[in-house]
């Protein structure tokens, strides 16, 4: 069987605009729902699992194979600061700044359910004061707190990483005395001694092991720093893709005569409704002709698979 896949680089962003003034199934909603089957790795377990069904797998997996608590969360935080997750983030906003843009300009009663950070009164929110702003301002705002939360995840990742490293730079030095604990005794002076010599091993792993440590957690340090400051600006920059792109929609369609009819549809095919719906997780198996490094903090990217049937 053939397998159709896509390699996207870190926190590509959809360029294509929209064609024709009346879009009624927009591309970056079509997109963030075909996302949701897209297949990433989860590397406690190793098996290919859909993004929609991931966080949940994670806790799962974590627990039938004991994985320790900072690898868990990890994996959580590096999915949650995925391209992935601040594109749906970021797509769900649009999309519900959009819906409600246009049920209030078909019915004013709905203004309540518009987001505004312009309007000085309630009042003067009611009458319409900010409808010709087209939610620019509204999503600048929710919009940035989403690049926020997510670098804040990401951070958070990054922690977790470290704390696994210096982890796995102890269990390396756990079993270097194992052997002279399990000989058996053979006198008094000998137990002696042999205490003497692991008393000396454990000493000098101590030193060893900070020494490591300290260089790890340096070279980590300043990995980090470099990320976050590159994920930042990635972030940024899909946050600004997002709104020029909406407040141009919104601004093309408002006037449409047929509006209430792209309203109609726009929220029977939402993202959030794909979001919603209950499905069963389905197997997925691996590409073979895929390299896959789905989440990972060096190349930040992610690949994305059309999920098949075993």
């Amino acid at each position: 069987m053939a397998h159709n896949h896509r390699h996207y680089g870190a926190y590509d962003v959809y360029q294509g605009r929209q064609q024709g003034r009346n879009s009624l199934h927009e591309p970056y909603v079509k997109e963030a729902i075909r996302e949701l089957k897209y297949v990433v790795e989860c590397r406690i377990c190793t098996e290919m699992i859909e993004n929609k069904h991931f966080l949940k797998h994670v806790k799962d997996c974590a627990q039938k194979f004991n994985a320790s608590f900072y690898k868990e969360e990890m994996i959580d935080s590096l999915f949650r600061a995925s391209r992935f997750s601040t594109n749906q983030s970021l797509a769900l906003l649009r999309e519900k700044m959009e819906i409600a843009y246009f049920e209030a300009t078909l019915d004013k009663g709905k203004m309540t359910m518009l987001h505004c950070t312009l309007c000085p009164t309630l009042q003067y929110h009611l009458d319409g004061g900010c409808i010709e702003d087209n939610q620019r301002e509204a999503f600048k705002e929710a919009g940035g707190q989403i690049v926020q939360k997510q670098l804040s995840h990401f951070w958070e990742a990054c922690h977790h990483e470290m704390q696994v490293g210096l982890q796995e730079i102890e269990d390396s030095f756990e079993d270097t005395t194992k052997d002279l604990f399990d000989e058996p005794s053979l006198s008094p002076l000998m137990d002696l001694q042999r205490i003497e010599i692991l008393a000396e091993i454990d000493r000098n792993n101590a030193k060893e092991i900070q020494k490591q440590k300290d260089k790890y957690t340096a070279k980590k340090t300043e990995e980090t720093r470099r990320q976050c400051n590159q994920f930042r600006d990635l972030a940024y920059k899909m946050y600004l893709h997002y709104w020029e792109e909406m407040v141009e929609y919104i601004k093309t369609n408002k006037n449409e005569k047929n509006l209430a009819k792209i309203l109609e549809i726009r929220k029977r095919n939402s993202l959030q409704n794909s979001i919603n719906r209950e499905e069963k997780p389905k197997k997925v198996r691996k590409n073979k002709k895929a390299v896959i490094d789905s989440m990972g903090l060096d190349s930040m990217s992610l690949l994305r698979v059309s999920n098949f049937t075993l």
